[in-house]
């Protein structure tokens, strides 16, 4: 187990299922299966990021306008692209 941000207490678990040959051209480490996007910045820890989820995911929410103007149309928090960056 990794700890993360030590003020905001993020864990993460990395599971190694297998091992493989290596694909010519490849960059490793890579990210090949992912369950949605990973937490932004400094949102106060898991509990934060819950509730921002909770937030953009309800209209009725009290901070539904606040945290979807902050965050702008590019935040979707089932959307990742496995891709390395460049």
């Amino acid at each position: 187990m990794s700890l993360y941000d030590f003020v905001d207490v993020w864990k993460h678990t990395i599971k190694l299922e297998r091992l493989v040959d290596p694909e010519p051209g490849a960059l490793y480490p890579r990210l090949i299966e992912a369950s949605g996007r990973c937490p932004l910045e400094d949102v106060g820890g898991p509990w934060g990021y819950a509730e921002i989820l909770e937030a953009i995911g309800d209209k009725a929410h009290e901070r539904h306008a606040e945290i979807c103007e902050q965050l702008g149309s590019v935040f979707d928090p089932k959307d990742f692209d496995p891709e390395p960056l460049t």
